[in-house]
């Protein structure tokens, strides 16, 4: 039963085939981290809504005090979290125009409190912050989405942050992204875009 359980975790983000609808509502969060060198990563904060919250919790949740141990964190990330790296973790990413494929995600802590289940996690991601061309910063551009449309990904109104970027200059802008085409109609996700380079 538990195997059986896990199973079902699994595939609960995992794109799947075409429903003409999402089934899950995720609000996004994103904050670019960087170190002494440039950026270092990108930070997310995903919301789910009360109903899927409600059915994943339930399903690790073995002790039932409404609450997620350590242990029960580690399954959910085992079990329906890793299995996104197959899929970018949804994060469709270019750097200076090439394409991001992030090898890991780290840092993976599920939160659940008043019936709202988060996972936040950062995915590394090392750019220099030299400039590629002189005078030309660089630039990336960031959009969350799940091309099967099976999860809803929403980026909060909120501006993305940037933290320890002070050291650098930097400009970041939120805009709508070319509409992704898909077998049961179109996504029309937002952009992120970051430029950063030496002061």
């Amino acid at each position: 039963m538990h195997l059986a359980i896990l199973a079902l975790l699994a595939v609960c983000l995992a794109p799947l085939p075409a429903f003409g609808h999402p089934h899950v509502f995720t609000d996004c969060e994103l904050t670019f981290v960087f170190d002494a060198g440039g950026l270092s990563g990108i930070r997310q904060r995903w919301t789910f809504d009360e109903m899927f919250s409600t059915q994943i919790v339930d399903m690790v949740d073995k002790d039932g005090n409404g609450r997620l141990s350590e242990a029960e964190g580690r399954a959910m990330e085992q079990e329906a979290f890793v299995n996104l790296k197959g899929f970018n973790y949804f994060t469709h990413a270019s750097l200076d125009g090439r394409k991001v494929a992030f090898a890991t995600a780290k840092d993976f802590r599920p939160q659940y409190a008043k019936g709202i289940l988060s996972y936040e996690f950062f995915l590394p991601l090392a750019a220099p912050a030299q400039q590629t061309q002189v005078g030309k910063p660089r630039t990336l551009i960031v959009a969350v989405y799940d091309q099967s449309y099976y999860t809803d990904m929403a980026l909060v109104e909120a501006a993305p942050k940037l933290l320890g970027a002070e050291r650098f200059k930097t400009g970041l802008k939120v805009e709508e992204a070319d509409t992704v085409h898909t077998s049961w109609g179109p996504i029309m996700p937002k952009d992120v875009i970051l430029t950063f380079g030496p002061r």
